[in-house]
């Protein structure tokens, strides 16, 4: 048995099998040959990590072990062949009924597994009694958690098993359930050289990987490099993707090709340029510039600091400001003949008429106070009213520096003017569908309406909804200004008022387009919007405009059907076409790739 499971590779057997011929040995009394078959099945045992079997094979060695007077005094006899072999049985029973069962049996053994390790690169692997190169394969226990160490120099990665710290960690753990292949991969040193070239634009200097001025050209080893430019006046680098940020004095890229890197300065300006000042309103510059007094003065290029001073002032022109255009300090560069601007707001002067209308139930305080004095001729400034809160909406006629809707308006009062404070009230809504069979209006904060209903409503913002239903098709909306298309089947107004609205339905006629490759087309009433080809009901009678737009690189050829002969030769990619509904119709459009 135990030639048969060395031929085989079945660890586990042969640990089984020795152990068996060591416990028959010493029962025939060969007490050096049980201790010999013994020791190699523990050996084997512990290599497997099979630790339940190894305790068995511990506890028959330590007592083939013992003196012979010890097996005298447990068995009460001589010690005669028969006499060793119940002692045996006794003591083995006396370590459990698990070592009595693994003695008689090999139907609990542990499957065994084999690791194999495959190493890819170059590198070396050690871990158990692997050592591969060299010891490259090894039986285990199934389950065992086994760690695989990988010579770290140009190691990158574990293939074929899920390491418990990372497959790019050197130190591999993991559990083996299975026959499985762990393969180690190595990156081979490239031996390759590339030319790497550095150009230099302004006035630095390069330094690294290679010193330029000097050597501005030079083979290196393919891998990563890293170069410094000179910090005063460095701008950026071009032609390659530095790790840290194109615009860092210190860029490392990796070289893997014939590479030309550029790093670029900023070139201070020279010379002397007229710099001239204007001021609108009433204010004055200091700074560079002292106006009133010098407004044109000339002026060394480079960076110019210009403040103005700060009651009514507005912004600056002329320049573009570091600080920004409305703040009262401006810093620019000087490199060329310049004007600009401060501008100062003037202050309104005289009286103007307020007059303050309200819709809804409330009341305005503040500089003007109505119900009371609602009409008031007020000095030219800053005017300030304030609604009182209960159902406030809006303010109108203004615009108000908090927002229309917030219950205080603060405004410049630069001329006649009349502002509307509105407070929520209800209006009747008396909405009609005319010509749609079972079609419907929903209305927002409403039940659906079909023929003919009234809704009572708060004053604000509506919207209708037109739902079509059957053979019919949504027309257009009248009585009210939709935002938006008045064909839309969606429509919003403002409420401010008793108002009548009416949808506006017809029998549904079907319109059919096909798109040739190179376009688009869609419809105003909504519903065609497509390639190659779409189908949409609309209102009979109702008038629908076809646009096409030609892609990126083509042009409308013409159109066919009923809109045949519109839109030839089309050369700017857009073309329309008009079609009244009165029957059902089809129709397509052609485009033609323009020749380069």
């Amino acid at each position: 048995m135990t030639h048969a499971a060395r031929r085989t590779g079945d660890r586990d057997g042969e640990a089984w099998a020795l152990h068996q011929s060591g416990t028959r040995a010493f029962a025939l009394g060969d007490r050096a040959g049980a201790i010999a078959s013994l020791k190699a099945a523990l050996s084997i045992r512990r290599e497997l990590g099979d630790d339940r079997g190894s305790r068995v094979t511990q506890h028959n060695l330590k007592l083939v072990s013992r003196p012979a007077w010890y097996l005298r005094l447990v068995t009460h006899a001589p010690v005669t062949a028969i006499a060793i072999i119940v002692a045996v049985a006794a003591l083995i029973l006396a370590g459990g009924g698990g070592a009595a069962t693994w003695l008689l049996t090999r139907g609990h053994h542990h499957t065994t597994v084999t690791l194999t390790v495959q190493p890819v690169g170059g590198g070396r692997v050690t871990g158990g009694i692997i050592d591969c190169p060299g010891t490259c394969t090894q039986k285990l226990k199934a389950g065992n958690q086994v760690e695989l160490t990988a010579t770290a120099a140009q190691f990158d990665h574990w293939e074929g098993i899920n390491c418990a710290n990372g497959q790019t960690s050197a130190t591999c753990s993991f559990s083996v359930t299975t026959d499985t292949t762990a393969a180690a991969v190595w990156t081979a040193p490239t031996t390759t050289k590339y030319t790497l070239t550095v150009n230099r634009q302004g006035d630095g200097s390069v330094s690294g990987a290679i010193a330029c001025p000097g050597t501005c050209a030079q083979k290196l080893k393919a891998g990563q490099v890293q170069l410094t430019a000179s910090q005063a006046d460095f701008d950026h680098w071009n032609g390659v993707t530095c790790a840290n940020g194109q615009t860092n004095t210190t860029c490392t890229f990796n070289l893997k090709a014939n590479t030309t890197v550029t790093a670029v300065w900023t070139t201070p300006p020279t010379g002397t340029y007229t710099l001239t000042v204007q001021r609108h309103g009433n204010g004055s510059i200091s700074g560079a510039i002292t106006c009133p007094g010098t407004c044109t003065r000339k002026l060394k290029a480079g960076t110019i600091k210009l403040t103005a001073t700060a009651a009514q002032f507005d912004e600056w022109s002329g320049v573009a400001c570091a600080e920004g255009q409305t703040t009262t300090t401006c810093t620019f560069s000087l490199n060329a003949n310049t004007a600009v601007t401060a501008v100062w707001n003037t202050p309104p002067t005289g009286k103007y008429t307020l007059t303050v209308n309200r819709r809804g139930d409330g009341s305005v305080s503040g500089d003007i106070t109505c119900p009371g004095t609602c009409a008031e001729k007020l000095k030219a400034g800053k005017v300030k009213l304030t609604a009182t809160a209960a159902q406030f909406d809006h303010w109108d006629g203004v615009t108000c520096a908090g927002g229309q809707t917030n219950t205080t308006c603060v405004f410049p009062l630069t001329g006649n003017t009349t502002v509307t404070a509105v407070w929520v009230t209800t209006y009747a809504l008396h909405i009609e569908v005319v010509g749609g069979g079972k079609s419907t209006v929903s209305v927002s904060g409403a039940a659906p309406c079909q023929d003919t209903c009234d809704v009572t409503l708060d004053t604000g913002v509506v919207t209708l909804t037109a739902n079509n239903v059957g053979n019919y098709a949504f027309d257009q909306w009248t009585g009210v200004s939709c935002d938006g298309e008045q064909t839309n089947r969606k429509c919003s107004f403002r409420l401010t008022g008793n108002t009548s609205v009416t949808a506006v339905f017809g029998p549904a006629v079907q319109l059919t387009i096909k798109v040739a490759s190179g376009g688009t087309v869609t419809s105003d009433p909504a519903g065609i919007q497509c390639r190659p080809m779409c189908r949409a009901a609309f209102a009979q009678n109702s008038v629908v405009t076809l646009t096409a737009r030609a892609d990126d690189g083509y042009e409308i050829a013409g159109w066919g059907g009923a809109c045949s002969g519109i839109g030839d030769g089309q050369g700017n990619g857009t073309g329309t076409c008009k079609l009244q509904m009165d029957k059902v119709k089809s129709a397509y459009v052609k485009f033609a790739a323009v020749n380069p």
